[in-house]
């Protein structure tokens, strides 16, 4: 029983460190933002400064023209779920396609990982579900 105890306080900090739907919901309303409106900047700036290098940016304003021209302004997202490893999944539509998105994000509620297209057995089967 002590033992029991022992985990169980031991795994506290974890349990409060956990990211809600909301927090990623959140995270994906400004995400959605910034790309329609093109604002790279602001996206690389939902990432942790320095990640995963000084000066460095998933989304330069390059980059992103390249991911519009492909599938458009995001019109929705749709929280799924989330996997036992911490990723949320999304399933966004674009103007040109619709995606299974998923998002990471460290105890900061900053980006750890963005994926705008994520296939997979697992998520492919989210996304035909919903």
């Amino acid at each position: 029983m002590k033992l029991l105890l022992a985990f169980l306080i031991s795994m506290l900090p974890l349990a409060a460190s956990a990211q809600t739907k909301a927090d990623y919901e959140n995270t994906m309303q400004k995400f959605q933002h910034f790309y329609n409106n093109k604002q790279s900047d602001s996206l690389c700036k939902l990432f942790p400064p320095n990640y995963p290098r000084e000066n460095t940016c998933f989304f330069p304003p390059g980059m992103l023209d390249t991911i519009m021209n492909k599938f458009g302004r995001m019109l929705s997202y749709k929280y799924i779920a989330t996997d036992k490893n911490g990723s949320a999944y999304f399933k966004t539509v674009y103007t040109r396609s619709t995606q299974m998105t998923s998002l990471f994000l460290n105890n900061e509620n900053k980006l750890k990982t963005v994926r705008l297209t994520n296939h997979s057995p697992y998520t492919d089967s989210l996304l035909l579900k919903h």
